[in-house]
C-alpha cells in the first residue's frame, strides 16, 4: 500500500504537468449513453399559410461560421451557423406591392414589417440545448431585374443561430476517432418539404464551411459537410405528423498526437522497463519481483488517473485495449520472476526460463505495438474514407462514387469531362481526372505590418528621365455597408471599418493629382461585395465605385473577375461559356464621371500605352479556387456544380494559352499580368499542361505580376505578401482595396513606365491600421 500510494502521487504530479483538465481537453462520463430528448430552440414563425398552397418547397442553404467548443462528456457541441431558406410565394410578392403595405413597411422599417406580416417556414433546432445568443433574422426577396420570368421570384429567409447542440458521439476508435456533428432542425409546419434546386436530392453541392473559423485544439478542422432531409420520428411530436427534418452534418477529427505523447508513450515508458527487469539475477529475488510490482502498481495508479478522465463507456477504445495489453505485459513478467526463483533455487545461475522468457516478452511487446499502429492508422483512414463515402451514397442517389466523395470535399472539386490529353502522371487519380482536383494552397500566415509610413505625403513628384507614365494597382474594394454592419454587430468588433474603402480612394485621388501622369488602373477583382452586380444598370456602380473613386480622370480600368463577382446574381457568367453573358463584361467601355471600365472578356490583353512596349495580360484564373464561387453559383435555377467547375476550367486554361502567346510574342518586351489569385495558388497547376508558373519566371519578357484575394498589400520580398517567388521577375499582393477583411495593411500600389516599357518603383502605399482596421 505504501509503494501504491507514493506512486500515485508521483504520477498525480506528473498529470498536472501532462494532462489538462477535465473541462478542457478530455471527456469523462456519458459519452455511450442515448440522451433524453432536447429541449426546443426556435424561431418563430407567422401562421399565416400561403395561399393557393400545397406542399410548399423550400430550398436551404447553411453556412457553418464556426465550430467553438466539443464536450464528449455533457455529448453536446457549440456551433454558430446561419441558414438561409428561399420559397416561391407570388401571393405575397402582390401584397407587397399594394401602397397600404408599402407606408407600413416605410413607417416601421422593411425588416419589422416582413418579420410581423411574411410567412416563413420557421425553424426549429431539435436537438437544440440552449441558444448562446438571440437568433438574428432578416428577409430580402427577388427583384424584377434579378430574374428572366417575374413568376420566378422568390422570398428568403435568413436566420443565424448561435447554440450547444446535443449529439452522441462514437468512441470505439478513441483516440483515433472521428465524429460528426449533427444538427437537426426542421419547420414547425408539416406542409414544408425542403429541396434543392427542386429535387430531393439535398446534398447536390457542398454547404459553405469557414475552416479558419475552427479554433479548436483537440481536433483538426472539418473538411466534410453533408445535408440531408428525412421525416422526423413520430415520437417527436405530440400529434404524430412526421415533420420533415434537415440535418446538418459536420466531420471532425480527434487531433491524436496529444494522446500519443502524453499516455501511450508514458505507458509504453512503464511497460517497456518492466522488461529490463530480467537482467536482475534470479538469486536477488526480492529485489527483482520488488522492481517489476512497484512498476506494476505504478501503471496502475497511472490508470487510474487516467481513468477520471476518460470516458466511462461500456465498450473498450483503441487506447483501453492497447493499456490492457499492457498491462498483460506486466503481469507475465511478474508470472516469470516467480519461474526463474523456483527454477534457480539458491543457486546464483541464469534460469532457462530468463533465456526464453526475455526474446519471448520482447516479442510480445513489439508484435502488439505493431498491432496497435495498424489499428490507429485502419481507424484514421477508414473513419475518413468509409464514412464520407457513406454520406456521399446517401446523399448522391445515381452519381458516383468517386465524384460523391470528392464534391464533398471543401478543398478539392468534382470531376470534369477532360477536352485534351494531360501529361503522364504516377497518380491514378491525376490521370482520370487531371489537375482540377489539385486542392488550393493553404494561405499563408497574416502578413506583419508593414513599418513604412502609411499614405502619400503630398511632396512635390519629380518623375525620373525617361518616365511616360504611372499606373495604380488595387483589389478586393468593393465594401458592402450593410453587409459589414451585420459582422459588426455579431462579433461585437468590426473587421473592417466603413471609412476604409473611402480612404484608400481619396489617397489615391491625392496621389493622382501630386503625380498628374496617373494613365490607367489595374483592377485585380472581387469588385462588388459580396455577390457581385446584377446587371449594367446595378446602383453598385455607382455606390461602390464611380462615387467612391471619382476624380481620376480619363483612367483606363483594367479589370478581371473575383471569386465573389462570380456569385448567384451573375450566374450566367460562371455558367455559360460565352463570358458576354458576364454583366462586368457587358459593361466594357462604359464611363462614370470620366473614368471607364474596361473588360472585353473575362481574359483579354491590352496595350494601355499607345506607342509603349508595354502589355497588359488579365487572366480568368478562378478554378484555383472554385470551392469559393461555384457553391455560390449553382443556386440558381439553370446552373449544376458540373456546368460552373467546366466553365471556370476552360477559362483557366485558355487563359493560360493566352499567357503563352503573349509571353512569346513579347520576348524582350515588358508584361503587366494581372489575376485575382497570387502566385502561390498556381503553384502545381497546369491548366492545358501549361506551367504558368514557369511562364511567369521567363527570362526573355520582363513580366510584373499582381493578385489580391488574400486582404492585404505588401511586395513579394516585403516577406508580408505570402506569394511565390517568380524570380527573375517580380510579383505583388494587393488585395488590401478595403472591401472585405484586413489580413494585412490595407491600401494599393503605384508604379512608373518608362519609354522603353519597363514597369519601374512600384511602390506600396498604405493606409494606417486606425483608418482601416482597428475599432474606433
Amino acid at each position: 500500500p505504501t509503494a501504491l500510494l507514493a506512486c500515485r502521487a508521483f504520477v498525480q504530479a506528473l498529470a498536472k504537468t501532462w494532462l489538462p483538465s477535465a473541462a478542457t481537453r478530455w471527456p469523462t462520463t456519458g459519452a455511450g449513453r442515448s440522451y433524453m430528448a432536447s429541449p426546443l430552440c426556435s424561431v418563430s414563425a407567422s401562421s399565416e399559410r400561403p395561399k393557393g398552397k400545397g406542399i410548399v418547397e423550400v430550398q436551404p442553404r447553411v453556412t457553418i461560421h464556426s465550430v467553438n467548443e466539443i464536450d464528449v462528456k455533457a455529448q453536446t457541441f457549440e456551433m454558430d451557423l446561419q441558414v438561409e431558406l428561399q420559397w416561391k410565394d407570388l401571393g405575397w410578392l402582390e401584397r407587397m406591392e399594394q401602397p397600404d403595405w408599402m407606408a407600413a413597411a416605410k413607417e416601421l422599417g422593411w425588416q419589422e414589417q416582413m418579420r410581423k406580416t411574411c410567412w416563413h417556414p420557421g425553424l426549429v433546432l431539435r436537438n437544440c440545448k440552449e441558444k448562446r445568443d438571440d437568433a438574428e433574422v432578416w428577409f430580402r426577396v427577388d427583384r424584377k431585374e434579378e430574374v428572366h420570368d417575374a413568376q420566378d421570384r422568390r422570398i428568403y429567409f435568413i436566420a443565424r443561430v448561435h447554440a450547444v447542440f446535443r449529439t452522441k458521439y462514437r468512441l470505439h476508435k478513441f483516440p483515433f476517432d472521428m465524429q460528426w456533428l449533427t444538427v437537426r432542425m426542421g419547420s414547425s409546419f408539416e406542409f414544408v418539404r425542403f429541396v434543392r434546386q427542386g429535387v430531393s436530392n439535398l446534398a447536390e453541392k457542398p454547404d459553405f464551411l469557414d475552416r479558419a473559423a475552427f479554433i479548436l485544439e483537440e481536433y483538426r478542422p472539418p473538411d466534410y459537410v453533408c445535408v440531408e432531409a428525412k421525416p422526423a420520428d413520430k415520437a417527436a411530436s405530440s400529434s404524430a405528423i412526421r415533420y420533415q427534418d434537415l440535418n446538418i452534418k459536420v466531420a471532425v477529427q480527434r487531433n491524436h498526437w496529444y494522446y500519443l505523447m502524453n499516455v501511450f508513450l508514458i505507458d509504453f515508458a512503464l511497460v517497456g522497463s518492466s522488461l529490463f527487469v530480467l537482467l536482475v539475477p534470479p538469486a536477488q529475488f526480492e529485489d527483482r519481483m520488488g522492481l517489476s510490482l512497484t512498476l506494476l502498481l505504478t501503471a496502475v495508479a497511472f490508470k487510474e488517473l487516467v481513468n477520471t478522465y476518460l470516458p466511462q463507456i461500456s465498450y473498450s477504445t483503441i487506447l483501453d485495449k492497447y493499456v490492457l495489453a499492457g498491462f498483460i505485459m506486466q503481469v507475465l513478467v511478474v508470472v516469470q520472476n516467480a519461474v526463474a526463483k523456483v527454477e534457480a533455487g539458491e543457486h546464483d545461475i541464469l534460469a532457462f526460463s530468463d533465456t526464453m522468457g526475455f526474446p519471448l516478452l520482447f516479442a510480445y511487446l513489439v508484435g502488439y505495438h505493431l498491432y496497435f499502429l495498424c489499428e490507429a492508422w485502419r481507424a484514421t483512414r477508414e473513419d475518413a474514407e468509409y464514412w464520407v463515402r457513406k454520406a456521399g451514397e446517401r446523399s448522391f442517389e445515381g452519381q458516383d462514387r468517386k465524384e460523391a466523395y470528392r464534391w464533398h470535399r471543401v478543398h478539392d472539386v468534382p470531376p470534369l469531362e477532360k477536352e485534351e490529353e494531360e501529361e503522364d502522371v504516377d497518380n491514378e487519380d491525376e490521370r482520370e481526372y487531371g489537375h482540377y482536383f489539385r486542392p488550393s494552397p493553404p494561405p499563408p500566415p497574416s502578413p506583419a505590418r508593414d513599418s513604412r509610413e502609411p499614405a502619400a505625403q503630398q511632396r512635390p513628384y519629380e518623375p525620373a528621365a525617361g518616365v511616360v507614365g504611372s499606373f495604380f494597382v488595387i483589389g478586393d474594394w468593393g465594401y458592402d455597408t450593410e453587409l459589414h454592419e451585420v459582422a459588426c454587430r455579431h462579433r461585437r468588433r468590426c473587421v473592417l471599418l466603413p471609412r476604409c474603402q473611402q480612404a484608400i480612394a481619396d489617397t489615391m485621388r491625392a496621389e493622382a493629382r501630386r503625380r498628374g501622369n496617373v494613365r490607367f488602373v489595374l483592377n485585380v477583382g472581387d469588385n462588388f461585395y459580396p455577390q457581385g452586380v446584377h446587371g449594367v444598370d446595378d446602383p453598385q456602380w455607382t455606390e461602390k465605385w464611380s462615387d467612391v473613386y471619382h476624380g481620376m480622370d480619363h483612367m483606363q480600368w483594367y479589370s478581371v473577375y473575383g471569386n465573389h463577382d462570380y456569385e448567384a446574381p451573375d450566374w450566367r457568367c460562371g455558367c455559360l461559356s460565352d463570358p458576354k453573358q458576364c454583366h462586368q463584361v457587358q459593361k466594357h467601355g462604359a464611363r462614370h464621371r470620366n473614368t471607364s471600365w474596361y473588360m472585353p472578356s473575362t481574359y483579354y490583353h491590352a496595350r494601355p500605352l499607345p506607342g509603349v512596349n508595354i502589355e497588359v495580360v488579365a487572366l480568368d484564373m478562378n478554378a484555383a479556387d472554385a470551392s469559393k464561387s461555384c457553391p455560390w453559383l449553382v443556386q440558381s435555377e439553370g446552373c449544376s456544380p458540373a456546368q460552373c467547375l467546366r466553365t471556370l476550367a476552360e477559362r483557366e486554361v485558355a487563359s493560360a494559352r493566352m499567357l503563352r502567346e503573349r509571353v512569346a510574342a513579347n520576348r524582350g518586351g515588358n508584361l503587366l499580368v494581372v489575376s485575382h489569385y497570387p502566385t502561390d495558388f498556381l503553384l502545381g497547376r497546369r491548366p492545358g499542361g501549361i506551367d504558368t508558373i514557369g511562364l511567369l519566371r521567363s527570362h526573355e519578357t520582363r513580366i510584373s505580376y499582381f493578385g489580391g484575394h488574400r486582404h492585404a498589400t505588401a511586395a513579394h520580398e516585403s516577406g508580408y505578401a505570402g506569394t511565390a517567388s517568380i524570380a527573375p521577375n517580380r510579383n505583388w499582393l494587393t488585395g488590401g482595396g478595403g472591401g472585405w477583411a484586413c489580413d494585412g495593411q490595407q491600401g494599393f500600389l503605384v508604379g512608373e513606365i518608362m519609354a522603353d516599357g519597363r514597369a519601374v518603383n512600384v511602390e506600396t502605399v498604405l493606409i494606417d491600421d486606425a483608418r482601416c482596421c482597428t475599432d474606433p
